[in-house]
Parts: structure tokens; C-alpha cells; sequence
């Protein structure tokens, strides 16, 4: 082995087959870090997601309680009168 841990060949095909057996694990491992990318994306968008569809439901909740407040405050208004 060479200092580079690359084993030292002699023969030109077998460097040619090493170092295009080097390149596609390379391209393999690049592919892998993309989908593990893609995929932490994709888990970050759903929970956005959910939190946002949480929100909007506790926005939704207290604007129907301020309007039914509303409503009853209006209604005691009118008996008042």
C-alpha cells in the first residue's frame, strides 16, 4: 500500500479499474448524503407543517371565542335597553 492508503499498481488496468471502482463509491456515498439531506428536509417540512396547522387551529379557536363573545355582549346590550 502506498502512503495514500491506494494500493500501488503496477498494470494500468488495474489502476484504471481501481479508480473507476473509487469514483462510483464516491458518487455512491454523494447520493446517500443527498437523500439523507432530502429526506431531513422532507421530516423539517412536515413538522413546519404541523406546527403551522396547530397554530391556525388555536388562531381559529380563540377568534370563535372572541365572536361568540361578542355575540353575547351584544345580546345583553339589547336586553339591557
Amino acid at each position: 500500500m502506498s502512503s495514500n492508503d491506494e494500493p500501488d499498481f503496477t498494470n494500468p488496468v488495474l489502476r484504471r479499474v481501481y479508480g473507476s471502482a473509487n469514483r462510483s463509491y464516491n458518487l455512491l456515498i454523494e447520493c446517500e448524503i443527498e437523500e439523507a439531506k432530502e429526506k431531513k428536509l422532507e421530516e423539517e417540512r412536515k413538522k413546519q407543517q404541523e406546527n403551522f396547522e396547530k397554530i391556525m387551529d388555536k388562531l381559529l379557536i380563540s377568534q370563535t371565542l372572541d365572536f361568540v363573545s361578542n355575540l353575547i355582549t351584544r345580546a345583553k346590550n339589547k336586553v339591557d335597553f
